[in-house]
């Protein structure tokens, strides 16, 4: 009996880890994904740039914590995500999904994709990153840019991939789990060494 209490007691504390976790995100902090462009193969097999791709399914609006806009004027080849205040104790549940649309047939060979990006914000807490979705139905990440304060680039990913399904960028929040759950495990793991003695 007594040892089922204990395991309770250590079950107990590791919902209550999971369901402390949170992310602060502060007003300001931004990402700004633009100019996305698909490279196929061409002449002689040269890579060639053959279509842009667009952010129709997420117009300008508030999502969450999040702001999205298109750029000055609106596009819907740019998608700037920003927090216009801060947001306290937010779960990974309200991290931002972007998807692409590539104007392609599911089966095309791509040379790679081309974006230029721009980020401002703390990496522990929030970041943005690129995913694929394969033929299986599996996804699977492309890129993603974890550093923290102001950053910017443009980059190449997906080299010599097949257009097996959606692309999309996510804006993630990142719950960081509460300080005092290491203290409160190391507890729970005393109590089981010397209950076994």
């Amino acid at each position: 009996m007594k040892k089922l209490s204990v395991i309770s007691a250590v079950l107990l504390l590791l919902i209550l880890a999971q369901v402390g976790q949170a992310a602060d995100l502060q007003a300001g902090w931004y990402a700004n994904v633009y100019a996305v462009e698909v490279y196929t193969y061409g002449y002689q097999g040269m890579p060639q740039l053959t279509t842009g791709a667009y952010f129709y399914s997420t117009p300008p609006g508030q999502y969450g914590p999040f702001k999205v806009w298109g750029g000055n004027p609106q596009v819907d080849f740019e998608r700037d995500v920003s927090v216009p205040s801060s947001a306290l104790n937010l779960g990974a549940d309200q991290s931002l999904v972007l998807p692409l649309t590539i104007p392609l047939s599911n089966g095309t060979r791509i040379a790679y994709l081309s974006f230029a990006w721009q980020t401002d914000y703390d990496g522990s807490q929030m970041y943005i990153d690129l995913w694929r979705t394969r033929a299986s139905g599996a996804t699977e990440q492309v890129w993603a840019q974890r550093q923290s304060g102001l950053q910017f680039n443009t980059t190449h990913v997906a080299f010599d991939a097949t257009l097996d399904g959606p692309y999309y960028f996510k804006v993630n929040v990142v719950p960081e789990p509460p300080t005092v759950m290491p203290i409160l495990l190391g507890i729970a793991g005393l109590a089981l060494a010397r209950r076994r003695r």
